[in-house]
């Protein structure tokens, strides 16, 4: 927001400057995204540096736009860059700004009013999927910077709302990929933690900086004050203000004035000289003045002078009048919006509301919030003002707040379990709130989940278990919700024995209550690999639900029985077929009731390796999760399609699911998200990145590592273990499996059996301990349960071929390494039969099969690269280069043409580096614009390479060119 002042010079920040000018250089020529970091103690001058900046940035042309959070008002979503852009957006044209939203119209509706009108229609945004609304918004930002650069300059992001910390986190995380410069200012020691984690990560990067600002010199506190007071006068109030430049220009007004009297109390980190020098200035006021100044402190900063004078209980007639007192003072000034100021600095807004008396601030809030309400203001509006003046036991207020929470809970589920919070202390304990008491607290306790404060929430909903009688109708489906946020934070056992207590009261089996209970005991057993009582329970509900005409309880416990005989080893093919039948007669009405449906059909489709269907329900449940608001299961059911995509060798569609997966998993985490992050590892794996893969895999192990013991964290340990295996690191590779699975029976999945034992065996064969890898071979062959699913067989035949060629028998290991290649291949999972393959090759070269080998390979480098599997694929060309082969390329010169994809074959990633290099950016360059290391430039440029048949820089240039200079 523009602000109409006149500015003192700049005094002792002549380096400060220079980095301004460096970043608005950098920036004119970056095709990417800057941050600046300005920090500092209150009053040291980082808001004047902003508005230098965007000065600085104006007259070059950029588009510069500014906004402030502010102390009192963190309770308008998203406010701080509401401040800053919708002013601008508002005055484009419809058809500008229609262009500039592209058709993420409801995603920025999120984030910015401006949008609302054009996303009317849509379905709100999921709390889960907010990231969705920081992309829109980062897209836009970029859409803005076409015609010139842009510089956002937000200021005091300390007191910024949850909503606007989640997106300045994501901006710093994820820079615009075009010339955006992001200015944040901010008081360091009231930074919010997972701010604070976020400011310190994006200075790891390259074209991030931060100045912290010092004190003034004694020089420069003097150029700043001129002549005005003699040298001794300009000494002290130096030693006083400490070299602050506001502590010290108020200092000043004080002397100034030629009188002082004692302060409020000191806070804030104000001095007492200069809280006593502003109230010895506000005393020159006349005293109308200084209520409506007062006024103008509660109704905000910048503030509207029709709501200062309403919480000041002052006619606007005489605001008018007053108000050209408090310019006179410059105590406020004005800025764009008409009637509309700002105070001289937050500072005096923070001391005139604390020099109020709590009395006072108290009805003026109760005025302004009647004031807005009479004027038909949003709940959200009203709420601040409501919650500071309201009483106990006033309804109006109560139902004021709620209705706020309500409107925030899709957009910020922190502001939004505020509310909540809020109604529930104006709530009377007496029997006749205690509905509505109850009915709060899960309100507030899934707004808790939304925002991933799974422990907040739980004491939430333990406190409505308290409350609510042992037989009250309501009672076991708040059980259910507590045991399920139970299970997200690993906490398996209390769930366990919440649910059990539960279902001993319930009076008899067969009821709806006691099959509510019963699918989530059976859910816990599978979390503990306690599968044989898994399998107890959900035939247990199954039964119940099949007799009492519940479709979707009977289709997640079909599910569950499945996925309970495929851990125990039994047949599950007629289980999972009365579920995914019962799934596709459910209409979306009954499957939005029962979302979990997605873990249990969708998950178990997918270990039974029966990928298209799991793709397909999953997608099912994920659309009506969308459509019906409901995104608590969104994580685990993304999650079990990216497994199946893995599978598949769709690795790009795994690898854009898993992004969604980890940013909702990141802003809401759970248990889950430790298996989101494990499998973007084995994606990362099967592209030959592994360094970020052995990275994830890290971060999966310490998600997990505080959960019980169970299934979770055993796939964590395996999924860190794969990267590491292939980074020859075997010692490491078989300690993590171990650890994380409790020893050598594997409390991991089944679905993971088979692969951890592969790992094992690689592991000891490397080690040189033959017999061990013997033990482990042979425990990979009992976990296929008679090899009943390819993909598992193709693990455990891999391990034994593994040992046959250490064993000295190279042919009967070729032999079982392509009978499971083919067999893999046949189920449609190239990248397990390409490994086979490689395998076999190896086998057969060590038998003297050269040719043979030579064919193997080939056809394994062909298939895994027409996947996207280029760490296998770049390890079958090595095995080639061994057996004196020249790999094959392609090429260069047709582009698409032919049947060759051309660029459509490389990455959104892999094509920015191209376009990078067509624009004859260097590695360095490259990695500073994309915010990677050089090597992992050299890595896509490697990959890049190798899938356009191409062996040089300038080759690939020249490719781009010829495609249409397609660069992004």
């Amino acid at each position: 927001m523009a602000e109409n002042r006149i500015e003192r010079p700049l005094a002792g920040r002549d380096a400060e400057l220079t980095t301004l000018e460096e970043m608005l250089d950098e920036l004119d020529a970056a095709p990417h995204g800057l941050t600046l970091q300005v920090a500092g103690e209150p009053g040291i001058g980082k808001s004047r540096l902003l508005r230098e900046l965007l000065t600085r940035a104006g007259a070059r042309g950029h588009l510069a736009l500014s906004g402030r959070a502010a102390e009192l008002e963190t309770g308008h979503p998203f406010g701080v860059f509401g401040d800053a852009l919708d002013d601008w957006l508002v005055a484009r044209p419809g058809d500008r700004l229609e262009a500039l939203a592209g058709d993420l119209a409801a995603e920025l509706a999120v984030v910015l009013p401006a949008f609302e009108a054009l996303a009317s229609g849509r379905p709100p945004e999921l709390p889960q999927e907010r990231y969705r609304a920081y992309r829109a918004v980062r897209l836009l930002l970029s859409a803005m910077a076409a015609e010139a650069p842009v510089v956002v300059a937000l200021d005091d992001v300390q007191w910024a709302d949850s909503g606007s910390v989640e997106l300045i986190s994501h901006l710093l995380a994820h820079p615009c990929r075009a010339p955006v410069l992001l200015a944040l200012g901010f008081r360091p020691a009231q930074v919010p933690a997972r701010l604070t984690v976020a400011l310190a990560a994006a200075l790891r990067e390259p074209g991030a900086r931060r100045l912290d600002l010092a004190s003034l010199s004694p020089a420069a506190a003097g150029h700043l004050l001129g002549a005005t007071a003699s040298r001794s006068v300009r000494d002290r109030l130096y030693r006083e203000s400490g070299g602050n430049p506001f502590f010290l220009l108020q200092l000043a007004r004080g002397e100034a004035l030629g009188r002082h009297r004692p302060g409020a109390d000191p806070g804030s980190g104000v001095p007492e000289t200069v809280r006593a020098a502003l109230a010895s200035e506000l005393s020159s006021l006349s005293a109308p003045a200084l209520v409506l100044l007062e006024g103008a402190a509660v109704a905000g900063d910048p503030f509207e002078l029709r709501l200062a004078a309403g919480a000041a209980d002052i006619g606007e007639a005489d605001a008018l009048e007053l108000v050209d007192e408090l310019l006179r003072f410059q105590l406020v000034h004005p800025v764009s919006m008409v009637g509309h100021f700002a105070f001289r600095h937050p500072i005096v807004r923070s001391i005139l509301y604390q020099l109020a008396t709590g009395g006072w601030r108290v009805r003026a809030h109760a005025r302004l919030a009647g004031v807005l309400a009479a004027a038909g203001a949003s709940p959200s509006a009203q709420a601040p003002h409501v919650e500071r003046s309201a009483e106990l036991g006033d309804a109006g207020a109560v139902a004021v707040l709620v209705a706020a929470g309500a409107s925030s809970a899709p957009r910020a589920p922190a502001l939004a379990a505020h509310w909540y919070a809020a109604a529930l202390r104006l709530l009377p304990d007496t029997p006749a709130a205690e509905g509505r008491r109850i009915e709060l607290l899960i309100a507030m306790a899934t707004a808790l989940g939304g925002y991933g404060q799974l422990e907040d929430s739980r004491r939430a909903l333990c406190e409505v278990l308290e409350r609510l009688p042992e037989r009250h109708p309501d009672r076991v489906a708040v059980v259910a919700y507590c045991a399920g946020v139970e299970h997200l934070l690993g906490r398996h056992r209390d769930a366990h024995a919440r649910l059990s207590l539960a279902h001993r009261l319930v009076e008899g089996s067969g009821s709806v209550e006691a099959v509510l209970l019963e699918i989530e005991l059976a859910a816990g057993a599978g979390y503990e690999n306690r599968c044989q009582e898994m399998l107890d329970w959900a035939e247990l509900a199954l039964k119940g639900a099949a007799e009492l005409g519940l479709p979707a309880l009977e289709v997640a416990a079909a599910g569950q029985v499945a996925l309970a005989r495929y851990f125990l080893g039994l047949p599950a093919g007629a289980a999972i077929d009365r579920a995914a039948a019962g799934l596709d007669a459910l209409d979306d009405a009954e499957l939005a009731g029962r979302l979990d449906i997605g873990l249990w059909v969708g998950w178990t489709e997918s270990v039974l390796e029966r990928h298209d269907r799991a793709v397909e329900h999953c997608q099912r449940v994920i659309d009506v999760s969308r459509a019906t608001g409901q995104g608590a299961t969104l994580l685990v059911t993304m999650t079990a399609q990216a497994w199946s995509l893995i599978r598949m060798g769709r690795l790009d569609k795994a690898g854009e699911t898993l992004g969604a997966a980890i940013e909702a998993g990141q802003l809401a985490p759970n248990l889950f998200l430790s298996i989101a992050v494990g499998l973007s590892s084995l994606l990362a794996t099967h592209r030959g990145e592994l360094e970020a893969a052995v990275a994830a895999g890290e971060e999966g192990v310490r998600l997990a590592r505080s959960a019980d013991p169970g299934l979770i964290p055993g796939m964590s340990g395996l999924y860190l273990a794969i990267p590491l295996i292939e980074m020859g690191e075997a010692r490491r590779a078989l300690d993590i499996v171990l650890e994380m699975s409790g020893g050598t029976e594997l409390r991991t999945s089944r679905s993971g059996h088979a692969a951890a034992y592969e790992v094992l065996t690689r592991a000891e064969l490397a080690l040189g301990r033959l017999d061990a890898a013997e033990d482990w071979a042979r425990s990979a062959e009992a976990a296929t349960h008679g090899e009943q699913l390819a993909v598992e067989a193709a693990f455990a035949h891999r391990a034994r071929a593994a040992v046959t060629v250490a064993r000295g028998d190279p042919v009967e290991a070729a032999r079982i390494a392509l009978q499971a290649a083919g067999r893999a291949e046949a189920a449609g999972a190239p990248i397990e039969g390409g490994r086979c393959r490689i395998l076999a090759a190896r086998a057969l070269g060590a038998a003297g099969r050269r040719a043979d080998a030579v064919a193997e390979l080939e056809r394994a480098a062909e298939g895994l690269g027409r996947v996207g599997a280029h760490g296998y694929r770049a390890e079958a060309e090595r095995a080639l280069r061994r057996l004196g082969r020249r790999t094959a390329r392609r090429a260069a010169a047709p582009g698409p043409a032919g049947g060759d994809p051309g660029l459509r074959s490389l990455t959104e990633r892999e094509r920015e580096v191209a376009g990078l290099v067509r624009r004859g950016h260097t590695n360095r360059e490259i990695a500073a614009a994309i915010f990677v290391s050089e090597k992992t430039v050299e890595r896509y440029l490697s990959q890049v390479f190798a899938k356009l048949g191409l062996s040089s820089r300038t080759e690939l240039a020249l490719r781009v060119v010829a495609e249409g200079g397609r660069e992004d």
